[in-house]
């Protein structure tokens, strides 16, 4: 005989429903802080290419970071 238990099945559901909440926030994020990388990365080339390059080009580079709505780093 089988007996089946739904015991703990509404706090689980709750966790579930709390990292789903979570998930596109922690996307927005991780994509942000990977352009973060990626535009370090880009500066460090640009200081190896150009000679003597200025703080202005240096700076040019523009960050706008994702957001949980638009899920991209620009």
């Amino acid at each position: 005989m089988f007996s089946i238990n739904a015991k703990g099945f509404k706090a689980s559901a709750d966790r579930l429903r709390r990292i789903e909440r979570q998930m596109p926030f922690a996307t927005a994020l991780a994509l942000t802080r990977t352009a973060q990388l990626a535009k370090e990365a880009i500066e460090q080339d640009m200081r190896a290419v150009f000679d003597r390059p200025t703080r202005w080009t240096l700076n040019s580079l523009r960050l706008i970071p994702a957001r949980k709505d638009r899920l991209e780093a620009r």
